[in-house]
């Protein structure tokens, strides 16, 4: 992608990569009159305190660590996050109208709809420019447009998956990684650092240099929630594509290996389960079974038997996944709600009475990367007795999963659906039914629908060819479950 620009194009050019250089209109560049500007204001701080909560439930930041203030910061420097960021919140608020008084408030949700309409071509529009102006000849791009950029991207992704029309992933998700690899591997620095990148930002609120410990400003915290989704993203793209992870090189300096749900403060590498839910270990698992599945379908293309090095390959994968799983008893956190001394001052903190959530939660995620590992070594079996104890122990775990935190896992009742038994379906369906509509909408909804299609499909599946990415293309595109 190359692209000409002349001066004033780019001055008169709705993009990111202009609004750091114009700072006079950057407060109120596209608003109308002052009583657009209070409806915008206000559908800000409801995505401030009600959507994006709901979206990452388990990004609960504590008083003395830096809060959402990156997210005000993004909008004010990208119209593209502006933008869809508005629509997001009309498109919330239009379901919890129809969900809690269907038919009430007719005239309210269709101006909502002809709302998100145009936010979502905004948007469109903005991540054109934002892309092409990048990529303009001779235009110098500082750290932080880039970071900016990046993290608008990933905004928009996640606006797109929360819509339920996440086709577009396959366009957004690459330049969004491209970006990640710039801002990494910057020239003279060496090996792929993450510190290096997150000083490059800006300096640090606060430093501690005798345990290198940070309070990171918040154009920084929002690099690192953006780095870590992409991070997830790439890996759950993975297993939908039948492709290696892309960002597996970068796994290292980017993801805290001590991941265990715990809560930490001032640690540059991140830590997945704080952002998604899930640890890290576990993930980077699943990213190894993509990379596992990638190997054999091209094994397969060559007719070679792999039977057997499929079973060695995958012994290391099934080691990780079994420590995890004993990790997961030693923590001992479903007894000890205590254990975070800064649960007190945690935003949105649930206080643990009985099971952590966080221990039922990887279970899930753990249960269903042992059923993806199973299906890409032993294929896909409908009658194998151990990947129904694993479908079992899901069906069990799910209706313990706090009603906020169900639809952070998709790809794993997607996984546990599409093995299912036949005898096992009824309760997935039953799962669903119970649900509100906001807490299936967007990847949820996809993932039944894929399930509900791969049942209608039981006799016309070769189970010795069919994979976890022929599931997630079975609607027609690879799905992004996020």
């Amino acid at each position: 992608m190359h692209a000409t620009f002349t001066a004033t194009q780019l001055r008169n050019s709705p993009t990111v990569l202009r609004f750091l250089h114009q700072k006079n209109i950057a407060s109120k560049p596209w608003t109308t009159g002052a009583s657009d500007l209070n409806i915008e204001t206000d559908a800000i701080m409801k995505y401030l305190d009600h959507i994006f909560p709901f979206l990452f439930p388990h990004c609960r930041p504590s008083l003395f660590e830096t809060g959402r203030s990156w997210i005000l910061a993004l909008l004010r420097e990208s119209k593209f996050a502006y933008h869809s960021v508005l629509g997001l919140t009309s498109f919330f608020f239009t379901l919890a109208l129809t969900d809690v008084y269907s038919g009430t408030y007719a005239d309210c949700t269709d101006q909502l709809w002809a709302r998100l309409d145009r936010d979502i071509h905004e948007c469109f529009q903005s991540i054109q420019n934002d892309l092409l102006a990048l990529c303009a000849p001779k235009i110098d791009v500082t750290v932080c447009e880039k970071v900016y950029l990046m993290g608008s991207i990933i905004n928009f992704i996640v606006f797109e998956c929360a819509l339920g029309q996440s086709a577009g992933w396959m366009v957004h998700l690459p330049p969004a990684i491209a970006l990640f690899k710039d801002l990494l591997n910057r020239p003279g620095r060496g090996e792929p650092k993450m510190r290096s990148t997150l000083l490059a930002i800006g300096p640090p609120i606060w430093y501690k240099a005798e345990n290198e410990t940070y309070i990171w400003s918040p154009e920084q915290a929002g690099f690192r929630f953006f780095a870590a989704l992409l991070v997830f993203c790439d890996i759950i793209a993975s297993t939908a594509l039948r492709k290696a992870p892309q960002l597996t090189m970068y796994h290292d300096t980017v993801l805290d290996s001590g991941d265990n749900g715990a809560p930490v403060l001032g640690f540059t590498q991140i830590r997945l389960s704080a952002i998604v839910g899930c640890p890290s270990s576990v993930l980077q698992a699943i990213g190894q079974i993509a990379t596992l599945d990638s190997w054999k379908a091209e094994q397969s293309a060559m007719n070679d038997d792999v039977q057997s090095e499929l079973f060695e390959r995958s012994s290391s994968i099934s080691l990780s996944l079994a420590n995890a799983e004993a990790r997961l008893e030693l923590n001992h956190l479903e007894s000890a709600p205590h254990s975070d001394p800064l649960l007190p001052f945690r935003s949105y903190a649930v206080r643990v009475t009985t099971a952590s959530p966080y221990r039922i939660t990887t279970s899930v995620w753990i249960s269903a990367a042992q059923i993806y590992l199973s299906l890409v070594v032993n294929g896909f079996r409908w009658s194998d007795a151990s990947i129904h104890d694993l479908v079992a122990n899901i069906l069990r775990l799910i209706p313990l999963i706090p009603s906020n935190e169900f639809r952070t896992l998709a790809w794993p009742l997607c996984v546990a659906g599409c093995l299912a038994s036949q005898s096992q379906e009824s309760y997935f369906r039953e799962i669903f039914a119970t649900k509100k509509i906001l807490e299936i909408i967007g990847s949820p909804k996809e993932a039944i629908r894929v399930v509900e299609k791969v049942w209608k499909s039981r006799s016309n599946i070769d189970e010795k060819t069919w994979s976890l990415a022929s599931c997630l293309g079975i609607l027609g595109n690879p799905l992004l479950l996020i």
